[in-house]
């Protein structure tokens, strides 16, 4: 701004600081949402899902073990040949994977509620059509106020579509 900015000046600044503020608001929602991991509903499905999946995996060779007398083999557990013993799926044929997964939801709790991952697509696709269009008002207060004389920077991070589909006033 200039050192005696005129009242209609101060005006245009002040509503191009509201609207920067917007701006920014919009995009930290828009980070938060991308940024964020499964919602808790997504979570406990998955957990769920795997649960039943690792279940019926083990209950054919548990059920054959069982019915052919050989306790030990269906109890037995191998490590693959990279060393990883996988017990989840004896651990849900025995317990039931009902039991196996309402153990692990107890893990979930911290997770947030969260919005489902088709929600929050079609969220960050409204709010990068709100964010276009507000830099594009963005740019029309920036070019208002340099037509009263004054000097305004542009954003660095401001999406070039927003400056060069505007026409100068």
């Amino acid at each position: 701004m200039s050192k005696n900015p005129t009242p209609a000046a101060t005006r245009a600044a002040r509503d191009l600081a509201t609207l920067r503020e917007s701006i920014a608001a919009m995009q930290a929602e828009r980070d938060a949402l991308a940024s964020a991991g499964p919602s808790r509903a997504e979570t406990v499905a998955a957990v769920d899902a795997w649960a039943a999946q690792a279940a019926a995996q083990a209950a054919s060779k548990l059920n054959y073990a069982v019915k052919s007398s050989d306790i030990t083999a269906a109890l037995e557990v191998r490590a693959r040949p990279d060393g990883v013993v996988q017990l989840g799926p004896l651990l849900a044929a025995l317990m039931g994977p009902e039991v196996l997964a309402a153990a692990l939801r107890r893990f979930i709790d911290d997770i947030p509620q969260g919005l489902p991952l088709a929600d929050r697509r079609a969220r960050i696709a409204e709010l990068d059509a709100q964010i276009l269009e507000a830099e594009m008002s963005e740019e029309r207060a920036v070019e208002a106020l340099e037509a009263l004389g004054e000097t305004v920077l542009r954003r660095a991070d401001a999406d070039p579509r927003a400056i060069l589909w505007v026409p100068a006033s």
